[in-house]
């Protein structure tokens, strides 16, 4: 037995439920986010309820991806989560997130782990134009 000593990472003890857990919400994207804009553009649901279903699901979806992505960069595993299938194979992935999600992941890096309050809005704006310019081109396909 080798007697090295390795550091723990809550990673090592949570990797797949957090990757499961990647795979559910984003499989659940496809066909939630194209049916409730449908739903939308056939005049079958109204402005303020297509936001207020894709809102909260994209948001969740993003937030769940990041604290996966955070706990795999913790463990220093580099993964790239929507890269590994089965969650790379997904619709949503390939539709939606996979050529955004690079981007939107660098920008998240390059700032702090906590950015000081004088510093939070300009970095927050800067994280939410990567994310909205990304979105913005995924959507012009």
């Amino acid at each position: 037995m080798n007697d090295e000593v390795v550091p723990a990472y809550q990673w090592m003890t949570s990797a797949d439920s957090w990757t499961s857990t990647v795979q559910e919400v984003v499989a659940a994207a496809h066909p939630l986010w194209p049916d409730t804009v449908q739903e939308y553009r056939a005049r079958r649901m109204d402005l303020s309820t297509m936001y207020g279903t894709l809102v909260p699901s994209i948001d969740q979806t993003i937030t769940t991806m990041i604290h996966a992505q955070a706990g795999a960069d913790s463990a220093g595993t580099g993964l790239d989560l929507p890269a590994e299938e089965p969650i790379a194979s997904l619709p949503a992935t390939r539709l939606y997130l996979g050529d955004t999600w690079a981007s939107f992941l660098e920008a998240m890096r390059a700032g702090p782990q906590l950015a000081p309050l004088a510093e939070f809005r300009k970095w927050d704006e800067k994280v939410t134009s990567v994310g909205r310019d990304s979105m913005n081109s995924s959507a012009g396909r």
